[in-house]
């Protein structure tokens, strides 16, 4: 265990961290990814799109009592399964209920999840590595962009991840059993075989079949590899399936008669199965995409990829190594070889890229291994460029999005980039140690600095934050529409049923509606006014507000308008 010197202040607080994190490991990991995890969480407004479709969704089941369909308004969300939605519904119940519970309530589950991500890599990590390897497979996962990125938003990806890693935790206690971290009668094979598959049944109903594809192709790798499957009857198959069925099949009965089917026919067929032969909804992309932004999304535990995957690479045989490769790999490929893609597809299989990592750390510094020249030349390269890119995304954001760069801005920059070549000093001194708390104290400033400064400093990207401020100052319960604006964040922010649609469309809302307020884009003012001019009507502004709609990626100008109840005649 490291003993650091304890004559100075900070010296006692190094010390005091260091014997905390050897005798609760757990708990260290737990605040430490809270560190991580907090950011943004109630700060950050809701995002656009599937952010707040999901939180809408959620807050809708507890405004009805509904909880078989997926309605955004009146129209269903026949896409993902309800898993999510019940999760986010019971975080926001347990807050003050849909109509006091922020969008921080609907985000909880996505933090539990990846706090779950970051304690079973650490579980992972422990029945193999060293202690202290194990604590550096929790913190780099802790660290890692995108899992920072997924936990921070109302989704579904770091629930599902949860799900995933129990899943193959379970695996992995079913074909490697025992081992240094062995939990012993704690933990049985009964228990572990529950694991499994409940894990299994609880990620098919986060997001249907990619739990069963990762987890699948990680058996059917390490069969093939093997050359022997006898293992997989310590999950007790037949009595799993069982449980599995118990889990999923009730709420697919339930909405099979609630939808007459159609959840399944479009969820099936024109979201999950479109997916697989053309990009979807412009997200298209050629194979090795995930491939080019793995530096940027692993960032900053990128920085040891490269050299790490040649050592595992000499170390093939071991038995975290082949099991990580057959978790990453294959799954990989097929999220390459799927034409639509998006960032966070690839996410299932980081948790098996950061034991590679600390799998490696470990023979570098325990067993004096000396890593790849050419990697460690390469990955140097690569981290420097992204963290730039970082650094830059921090000064440019607030100028370009109607803010400007304070001084805790600066703070926040100039000590990510003292940081960041502390941590590159020390991994070309081979210090891994000192670079491994170095890099990872650049994500932790970094992350604190854009969630919690740079969203503060962009208000031009947040409109419906500015409209739903607008709307507040009308009396509770005025009717609301909305014309060439209809982005989620404003349904959500303001009221389930406000009237979106075009210029004519929200005219006659205000016929219909004299108390009534509508939120009119620049483009469809001219629309709105003719409309209103043609059955003899006006409207006055009440406010403007603008900004940019980065969904489309264009400016807007909105208007506030109520009818001209008092006119000529």
């Amino acid at each position: 265990m490291v003993k650091p010197a304890a004559h100075s202040f900070w010296g006692k607080g190094r010390a005091l961290a260091v014997q905390f994190a050897n005798q609760s490991p757990r708990s260290f990991l737990i605040l430490f990814s809270l560190l991580f995890f907090l950011p943004g969480l109630n700060t950050l407004p809701p995002l656009d799109r599937d952010e707040s479709r999901y939180a809408q969704a959620s807050k809708q089941m507890l405004e009805t009592g509904n909880y078989i369909e997926i309605k955004f308004q009146e129209r269903g969300r026949n896409k993902k399964p309800v898993g999510i939605y019940w999760l986010q519904a019971g975080s926001a119940y347990l807050l003050g209920g849909p109509e006091k519970a922020g969008i921080a309530a609907y985000r909880l589950p996505s933090l539990a999840g990846a706090m779950l991500v970051v304690l079973l890599t650490h579980a992972f990590a422990a029945r193999i590595l060293s202690p202290r390897g194990a604590l550096t497979a929790g913190a780099l996962m802790s660290a890692t962009l995108l899992l920072i990125g997924e936990a921070t938003i109302a989704k579904t990806d770091a629930a599902l991840l949860a799900a995933i890693t129990a899943a193959q935790f379970a695996l992995w206690r079913a074909w490697h059993p025992g081992g240094p971290g062995h939990h012993g009668r704690a933990f049985s094979a009964r228990n572990n075989a529950l694991l499994f598959w409940v894990a299994l049944g609880i990620g098919t109903l986060i997001k249907g079949p990619v739990i069963l594809m990762v987890v699948g192709l990680t058996v059917l790798t390490l069969s093939l590899w093997d050359r022997k499957a006898h293992w997989l009857l310590a999950l007790k198959p037949l009595t799993g399936l069982l449980v599995y069925c118990l889990i999923v099949l009730p709420w697919g009965i339930a909405v099979w008669q609630a939808t007459d089917g159609a959840f399944f026919a479009e969820a099936l067929g024109r979201d999950f199965g479109p997916k697989l032969v053309s990009g979807q909804e412009s997200h298209g992309a050629l194979p090795g995409y995930f491939l080019l932004l793995v530096s940027v999304t692993l960032w900053p535990a990128a920085l040891f990829l490269w050299p790490a995957l040649v050592t595992a690479w000499n170390h093939r045989t071991a038995p975290l190594v082949r099991f990580a490769a057959a978790w990453a790999l294959p799954s990989w490929l097929i999220f390459e070889l799927i034409p639509t893609k998006l960032p966070h597809y690839i996410l299932p299989s980081y948790p098996a890229l950061v034991l590679l990592i600390a799998f490696a750390l470990e023979q570098w510094q325990r067993k004096h291994e000396k890593p790849n020249l050419i990697a460690l030349g390469g990955t140097t390269l690569l981290w420097t460029l992204v963290t730039i890119a970082l650094l830059a995304l921090i000064i440019m954001a607030p100028y370009d999005y109607g803010g400007a760069v304070n001084g805790g801005l600066s703070a926040g920059a100039a000590f990510i980039s003292l940081s960041a070549i502390a941590a590159l000093w020390s991994f070309w001194r081979r210090q891994w140690s000192a670079s491994i708390a170095a890099c990872v104290l650049t994500g932790m400033v970094f992350t604190w600095t854009l969630l919690e400064g740079v969203a503060r400093e962009i208000p031009d990207l947040f409109v419906s934050p500015k409209l739903a401020a607008a709307v507040a100052k009308a009396p509770p319960g005025t009717p609301l529409a909305a014309a060439g604006f209809t982005e989620p964040s404003l349904v959500f922010l303001t009221r389930t049923d406000i009237v979106l649609g075009n210029g004519a469309l929200a005219a006659q809302f205000l016929i219909d509606q004299p108390t009534g307020i509508a939120i009119v884009e620049a483009r469809e003012q001219s629309e709105f006014l003719s409309a209103l001019a043609a059955k003899r009507q006006t409207a006055i502004p009440v406010e403007r507000v603008q900004g940019t709609n980065y969904s489309k990626g264009r400016d807007v100008s909105l208007t506030l308008y109520r009818l001209n109840i008092v006119r000529d005649r």
